[in-house]
């Protein structure tokens, strides 16, 4: 996290990547870049490794919180107002340190998926573990037919996965 005077103004196609693979960071970093309004309100823009600008991270913006709270800059207990590209996400540090994120959930994108564009290797219960639930994987192919993967056996009274081949 980093705290700017504007983060309207950032040239971030330009200091993200510098960001991103400074020699600091090996596997790489995602970034968020905030403007402190004031104790409860908060402007920020995200570099995302891999990604670079993106529009909403609520990781980021719960971390990002949580530490301008350690440092007394922003009020642990109330909510604190981040606007983000994408909307505002709302944090509060509640006691023990525990954040509670809340915010609008919406749609931003949809697409398909191609039949066997990627490959998906099934899950394996864990030894000793007999009760554990299977999970399902799926994609809709350009047919329009529910493609599911099994991963692990279902066990007794469970849905079992549909498999149209």
């Amino acid at each position: 996290m980093t705290v700017v005077p504007e983060v309207g103004s950032l040239k971030l196609e330009e200091i993200g990547p510098a960001f991103e693979n400074h020699p600091n960071f090996p596997e790489r970093i995602n970034t968020e870049f905030v403007e402190v309004v004031d104790a409860t309100h908060l402007k920020m823009r995200v570099w995302e490794r891999g990604s670079g600008e993106t529009w909403a991270c609520g990781t980021g913006t719960c971390a990002t919180v949580a530490a301008l709270t350690e440092l007394g800059l922003c009020p642990a207990g109330e909510d604190v107002h981040v606007a983000l590209r994408g909307g505002e996400l709302i944090i509060r540090v509640l006691p023990g340190r525990k954040l509670l994120m809340t915010g609008a959930a919406v749609t931003v994108y949809e697409g398909e998926l191609q039949k066997y564009q990627f490959e998906m290797k099934p899950l394996r219960p864990r030894s000793g573990a007999s009760n554990y639930p299977p999970s399902v994987a799926g994609a809709t192919s350009p047919s329009g037919r529910r493609e599911s993967v099994l991963a692990g056996e279902p066990k007794r009274g469970t849905t079992k996965a549909r498999e149209q081949r």
